[in-house]
């Protein structure tokens, strides 16, 4: 075996090696960048239906993850509002479906520098309640108990409805100043996908 022919070899060795060890490193930093994007948004976990009393109510388990960017505006004092849109829709086999209804919720989230607490607004029942961290806040917002839909009687026994939901930061609830930077920013513009579930009793 020439000298030439070992150097050759190795080289080729060496540059396979080289190239291995870029694509991996590569992977990972994909890896780190999804698990990073995917650490910090809105899901929606669960959601049903429950028929009482002749009205159609929902429950839900949503969770919400804020960005740096978010974060720090909520410890300067803006006020955050998470807007819940409710669709009830009646399918069709052979058109898109028909929506019935449209119900949306919102709830304010403010941070208070003296007190070091977090207060939750529902500007819809106008019901507030402070707590002592961001999670316990979070979490109440993100618990959605019996939410009223609508009543019964206005659907047809024979048809089937499905109950759409999606959650996000309500921009242009933000402050005038800092609209036009959120509505181009991803670190602004958090919301959930479409969630789906039967409307049922």
């Amino acid at each position: 075996m020439s000298a030439s022919f070992y150097l050759n070899t190795t080289k080729q060795t060496e540059s396979v090696i080289g190239c291995r060890f870029c694509v991996a490193v590569l992977l990972c930093c994909l890896l780190l960048v999804n698990s990073h994007a995917k650490a910090e948004g809105i899901e929606i976990r669960e959601a049903n239906s429950v028929l009482i009393n002749g009205q159609y109510r929902l429950n839900a388990e949503i969770g919400y993850t804020f960005t740096e960017a978010v974060l720090e505006a909520l410890k300067s004092g803006v006020a955050i509002t998470l807007m819940l849109s409710v669709e009830i829709e009646r399918t069709r086999s052979i058109l898109w479906n028909e929506k019935i209804s449209t119900i949306l919720q919102h709830n304010v989230l403010q941070y208070h520098a003296l007190s070091g607490t977090y207060l939750v607004k529902n500007k819809d029942t106008a019901k507030q309640q402070t707590y002592l961290t961001l999670n316990g806040a979070l979490e109440d917002i993100g618990r959605v108990t019996e939410l009223p839909l609508l009543p019964a009687r206005q659907l047809k026994a024979d048809e089937q409805y499905l109950v759409k939901m999606k959650s996000e930061i309500e921009i242009d609830a933000l402050p005038a100043p800092l609209r036009p930077v959120a509505h181009i920013s991803n670190d602004w513009n958090i919301n959930s996908e479409w969630f789906v579930c039967d409307l049922r009793s």
